[in-house]
């Protein structure tokens, strides 16, 4: 038989050895950080074999590292040892929580600021269903989309319906009155 053919039999069903390294599990993902805590080696516990007796992890989390029992041929010239991570799913859902996007946050300008307060006034700091052509035609005049305004009233409606109310303005009063804090009507 062909002693090449022999070694690619032999390497192709030689024992694997798979070790678990460093710890890699992110303590601080919940608060947008990075910080492992320095486990160097898995090592398993009596009571469950699959978690760490040095940190508590699972064994997922440690690095993979896989060895064969008979040399490999690799192109680069390396030994035999690979790395493996041994749960990639968790290691990209743990860096996409690291770096965390800043959100949007909307601006207006005062006479837009004016204007949805006037609208909310109008409507009763409510939206209805009945009203939904003169919201949609008040937006499209204030330059804002729908639902930017309704999450602009419902932010907002406690400030200035509470401040109406102490001020004994109903609310439909004007914006004017609201916003000075006198009690008559215009």
């Amino acid at each position: 038989m062909d002693p090449a053919l022999e070694l690619k039999k032999s390497l192709h069903h030689s024992p694997e050895i798979i070790l678990y390294r460093e710890c890699m599990r992110n303590h601080a993902a919940s608060i947008g950080g990075h910080a492992v805590d320095g486990c160097g080696e898995f090592m398993p516990t009596q009571s469950s074999p699959l978690c760490c007796a040095a940190c508590g992890c699972h064994r997922n989390f440690h690095r993979r590292l896989s060895t064969s029992s008979t040399p490999v041929e690799s192109s680069s010239g390396d030994d035999d040892e690979q790395d493996h991570p041994s749960a990639p799913h968790m290691l990209m859902a743990l860096s996409a929580v690291a770096a965390p996007k800043k959100r949007f946050r909307s601006k207006f300008s005062p006479e837009q600021k004016e204007r949805m307060l006037r609208l909310s006034e109008r409507l009763g700091w409510r939206m209805q269903k009945k009203d939904d052509l003169v919201i949609e035609q008040s937006c499209k005049e204030i330059g804002v989309d729908k639902n930017v305004f309704k999450v602009w009233m419902h932010n907002n409606k406690h400030h200035f319906y509470e401040a109406s109310r102490r001020t004994g303005e109903v609310a439909t009063g004007g914006v004017g009155d609201v916003l000075n804090g006198s009690s008559s009507s215009s």
